[in-house]
């Protein structure tokens, strides 16, 4: 709403007001009006009203058009509403709005930038003369009431600063300000010697606090001039500090002394005169005495003394006591001449001369402080500490309470013995019946602290008196633990000798160590001190070998034979703190464990040739362990041939007509493990353990006919029932992470078989979890790792959620023996460049009728052509065999709607699986695209990274790919035959995977070299997988045995239709 007329009239003070404001808006009283811009209002009306011959400064804030807050007029009036004045200042504006004659001038702000910079230009001129030599010369006035400070200014002249605000303002604005005519200078900080800026820092601190402190406590503040510093306590120890380095100017009594600041505690002399009934304690008082608040100063011949902070701390009372008034003197009564004498005058005496008056202290001194302490048991876990101060003939309780005027005692001395008492004791006794004292009540922790370091603590300052009953608590070192380990009938035997301490104790002792504990209670009430590592030995061997309380109170114990290398390396490792003895039979299994490269175990002739050196060790480790009974972990990593040192071990067994052994494998793996035990043994008589519930049954119970059974995880558990009464020699599991989930029926399956020895065969016997090691040795040696529960609660969780290097050492020591695990980068050596191995699955089901019935139509339809009709169909006949090798790899290649599984797709699935958790990388080739999108899927579904390269990539992110995967995290790198199969370079892989057998060895071997070639540093293992009894078997047979007829119907792209014949692909088709 615009303001109008009678808008300003509702706001004036009173319908006179108004009346007169339209006569002095009439009668042109109103001057110079002009628009400024506002802060806290849109803008301002100013301007002036000339009325009764004066002139009236006036604003008026507006914003969105009405009057504001922002208000003033210089006649002084602040009733409710505006005065004559503004009104009329508000009616002209109006006018002149109206007729469009309003005058604006330049923003404040411009105004106040213009003059700012030619200010400075003109500051910059003069400061260019400055030469920093300006000084500012303190004088500290001392006077009974009071200490202040004055300050000159100047340089050869100087002159009186007559008004610190002025001076603070002027060097804040950078004033060129004049003093007198041998000094006007800018007031720039530079223009100051470095002493003088530290001065001005203080000057202006003052000011500023001085102008707070008055505008908080008074609501008509005004500005003062300020002359003088009035020096606080505070304020004193910083202008001396400031001004330590020079010589300062001290005036007393109006005479100047210049003086030198240093730190030393003041000697100032004291009197003590006799007086009537009493004496008089004065001091010299031809010197001046200071009060900061850290320092007491003195200023004796042109010198100012700084005390330190403890002579202030105990001189101080004394001397105001002392500085007060014209006389100066403290009275001291005959009758406190006792206690004087024992607290105030050994102060004094320690930093003054003191001149005695007709007065002799002497016999008023106190007698020697003595400190005695009685410690008694007057009950059972109840002891007591009574403490006395004594002075001569006479004996305080420190807990009574005394007048200090009255008894002398020595408070320090007594209190540093009741601070000793109160560091190790519960609290004080209150009942009246009986003296006070501290205590400690049911409390062993108190009381053991007390017995090892309070009893001492307190022998240093006192006097300790022991009861009988107190001494009879005592703390007795550690009890030395002997050990004795001995082997028999397969069991070891453990006993442990304790000493004096009866073995009924041991258990209780044991538990206080493990809780961390400093001690352990008897039952007769001594303690024994646990803060002995022989005890870590003991409470390691008690927690690994899950010793129980009553087993521990037995002079023997007997233990499974499998606990003796964790037990001989915790006896190790006791550092000579624990006393053990071991016999002939316990050290030389040891000996044999140990030192298997030395075990006189015979390598099986037919494959002394073939094992490499590490798998000769492998076999002799597997061969010591089964000798003691032992099962075991074979955690070589993929391609260091796991199966063939386990077929060396079945090899031995025969040899030593041992009853048959028991492989158990996932399905994809069985026609392997077939395959591998006919190349390096056919002499062992193996049974696959498959077909028809009834055709299995019968084959589990002629068993006895049989070398070595070989049958699945998920058929195991089916015929887990029918193995019931039979003893294996050795089961041997492959892929032990399928038992990893204790729960499951394949885990449970594999443990109820009955067999001398285990073994279990993976490259990750850890995938996720630390339970999944419990159940692989819960399967090889139960209770080694002892029942599930107790190894979560104090292995797993420890180690998983605490990070506890105590249980990962025990879990370490436990295990260690039976595992061993050999990566290729440790048997370079032994090793070529490339490790190939073919890996074999067996189509069943669905996917074998397909792949039978194509077979048997193909052979009857290449049965009923002539020689000319053959040779016409050549085409479709290799479409065919296409069509088969589909079938080999996944029949969902060829037909859409097939629904079935696919053997070598699962055993393809498996070796990725254990590669990717060996961290290992993998390049897989297979010649069929769509293939690839199957493999994708299950790769999505395990969250494993991958990259894809076919024919439809471009060239760009064919390089792209190849050189993020050689450096990047990526697992897998599925590439086509005649995309990738040369010109990449792929040593980032060390595994690599022929999903189908290429018809062309050459070009295989270059798919393979993609990885294996110069820049490669790892030994690359490459995995051939082939259907048995298939047409890629026949193929790989052509391969290796026949090469003439190989290259004869094989070219670079495939089959040849040229030169392949009838007999030639009915030998392919079998």
């Amino acid at each position: 709403m615009p303001i109008t007329n009678q808008i300003i009239k509702q706001y004036c003070q009173s319908p006179r007001t108004y009346h007169n404001a339209l006569q002095l808006q009439k009668s042109k009283a109103v001057r110079n009006l002009h628009i400024e811009e506002a802060y806290e209002s849109d803008f301002i009306i100013a301007g002036e009203v000339i009325a009764n011959k004066r002139l009236y400064k006036v604003k008026m804030g507006v914003d969105e058009d009405r009057v504001a807050s922002e208000c003033a007029c210089s006649c002084g009036q602040y009733y409710w509403g505006i005065c004559e004045h503004q009104a009329a200042l508000l009616l002209e504006y109006v006018d002149q709005l109206k007729n469009g004659i309003l005058k604006r001038i330049t923003s404040k702000r411009i105004k106040d930038l213009i003059f700012d910079i030619a200010y400075k230009s003109k500051k910059e001129a003069f400061k260019s003369k400055l030469n920093g030599d300006i000084q500012v010369i303190p004088y500290l006035k001392v006077d009974y009431k009071e200490l202040k400070v004055d300050f000159k200014v100047g340089n050869q002249k100087q002159y009186v600063i007559k008004n610190l605000n002025e001076f603070v303002e002027n060097i804040t604005d950078e004033i060129d300000f004049e003093y007198g005519k041998n000094l006007k200078f800018v007031h720039d900080k530079e223009a100051f010697t470095n002493d003088s800026q530290q001065l001005i820092d203080f000057i202006t601190e003052y000011v500023d606090n001085y102008h707070h402190v008055a505008y908080m406590s008074s609501y008509h503040y005004q500005t003062k001039a300020i002359r003088s510093i009035i020096l606080s306590s505070v304020d004193l120890d910083k202008f001396l500090e400031m001004n330590k380095e020079r010589v300062l100017t001290v005036v007393i009594d109006k005479q100047e002394h210049l003086c030198r600041i240093i730190s030393k505690n003041p000697n100032i002399k004291f009197y003590i005169e006799k007086s009537e009934k009493g004496v008089e304690i004065y001091r010299d008082t031809s010197t001046i005495i200071m009060m900061g608040l850290k320092h007491v100063y003195e200023i004796q011949d042109n010198v100012i003394y700084t005390s330190d902070q403890k002579y202030k701390k105990e001189m101080e009372m004394l001397l105001e006591y002392t500085n007060r008034g014209e006389e100066r003197k403290v009275y001291l009564s005959e009758e406190d001449y006792h206690t004087f004498c024992a607290t105030v005058l050994p102060v004094i005496s320690n930093y003054s001369e003191i001149e005695y008056k007709e007065i002799d202290f002497g016999q008023y001194m106190p007698p020697t402080t003595e400190i005695e302490v009685y410690l008694d048991a007057p009950e059972n876990n109840y002891v007591t500490c009574t403490i006395y101060g004594k002075y001569g003939n006479e004996k305080y309780n420190v807990f009574e309470k005394f007048n200090p005027i009255e008894v002398y005692r020595d408070v320090k001395t007594e209190c540093s013995a009741y601070i000793i008492g109160q560091k190790y004791f519960a609290g004080v006794t209150e009942a009246k019946e009986q003296e006070q004292a501290f205590f400690i009540k049911k409390n062993d922790n108190l009381l053991f602290h007390f017995l090892e370091s309070g009893v001492s603590d307190f022998q240093e300052i006192a006097d300790v008196y022991i009861s009988d009953s107190f001494k009879n608590i005592k703390v007795l070192p550690s009890p030395k633990v002997a050990i004795g380990v001995s082997l028999e009938s397969g069991l070891l035997e453990l006993t442990l000798d304790t000493g004096e301490m009866p073995l009924n104790q041991l258990a209780g002792l044991l538990d206080s160590y493990k809780r961390r504990k400093k001690f352990h209670r008897l039952k007769n009430g001594q303690f024994i001190n646990l803060e002995d590592s022989s005890f870590s030995t003991i409470t390691e061997l008690a927690d690994g070998l899950s010793l129980t309380a009553k087993d521990l109170k037995q002079s023997k114990i007997t233990l499974p034979q499998n606990r003796a290398l964790y037990l001989d390396k915790i006896l190790r490792e006791s550092n000579e703190d624990v006393e053990y003895h071991r016999d002939i039979y316990f050290k030389n299994l040891i000996k044999n464990i140990k030192a298997v490269e030395d075990a006189e175990f015979e390598i099986p002739t037919s494959l002394k040739s073939i094992l490499r050196e590490y798998q000769k060790n492998g076999f002799r480790w597997l061969r010591t362990l089964t000798a003691y009974g032992f099962g075991g972990i074979l955690a070589d990593d993929m391609g260091l041939g796991k199966t063939l040192q386990i077929i060396a071990l079945l090899l031995s067994q025969k040899e030593e007509a041992k009853t048959p052994s028991l492989i158990v494998c996932p399905a994809s793996l069985i026609y392997n493990w077939e395959s591998e035990l006919e190349k390096f043994s056919p002499e062992l008589k193996k049974c696959i353990v498959a077909g028809t519930a009834r055709e299995r049954k019968k084959l589990i119970q002629e068993y006895d006919q049989y070398d070595v059974l070989v049958t699945s995880y998920d058929l195991l558990k089916r015929d887990v029932n029918e193995y019931n009464n039979i003893l294996f020699e050795t089961e041997i599991i492959d892929e032990a992470q399928y038992i990893k989930n204790q729960s499951t029926q394949a885990s449970k399956a594999v443990k109820i078989i009955t067999a001398k020895v285990k073994f279990a065969l993976t490259g990750t016997p850890i995938e996720n979890r630390l339970s999944e090691l419990w159940s692989i040795f819960d399967y090889l040696m139960p209770g080694l790792l002892y029942s599930y529960n107790h190894f979560r609660e104090e292995i797993e969780i420890p180690i998983v959620q605490q990070n506890d290097e105590v249980s990962l050492k025990r879990l370490h020591r436990l295990i260690s023996p039976f595992i061993l695990r050999r990566l290729k980068k440790d048997v370079l050596k032994d090793l070529p460049n490339k490790l190939e191995n073919v890996i074999y699955s067996k189509m069943e089901g669905k996917q074998l009728e397909l792949y039978q019935a194509n077979v048997a139509l193909l052979k009857e339809s290449i049965g009923k052509q002539s020689e000319d009709d053959f040779n016409k169909n050549k085409l479709q006949i290799l479409s065919e065999l296409t069509k088969l090798r589909q079938l080999c790899c996944d029949p969902a290649l060829y037909y859409d709607s097939y629904v079935g599984g696919s053997a070598k797709l699962e055993t393809c699935m498996d070796l990725i699986e254990n590669g990717v958790n060996g961290g290992h990388k993998i390049l897989l080739f297979s010649q069929f695209t769509t293939m690839f999108e199957i493999i994708v899927k299950r790769l999505d579904n395990l969250k494993i990274s991958y990259f894809k390269l076919t024919g439809q990539t471009p060239k760009a992110k064919r390089y792209k790919m190849v050189e993020e995967f050689n450096q990047d995290d990526t697992k897998i790198f599925l590439i086509s035959l005649k995309a990738g199969g040369t010109g990449l370079n792929l040593t980032g892989a060390d595994i690599v995977i022929h999903y189908d057998p290429w018809w062309n060895i050459s070009a295989q071997n270059q798919a393979t070299d993609r990885a294996h070639r110069i820049g490669q540093k790892n030994v690359v293992s490459v995995f051939k997988l082939i259907t048995k009894n298939t047409i890629e078997e026949k193929i790989l047979n052509l391969q290796e045995l026949k090469r003439d007829l190989a290259d004869k119907v094989i070219s670079e792209e495939g089959v040849s239709s040229a030169s392949l014949d009838k007999k030639d692909l009915l030998e392919l088709l079998g």
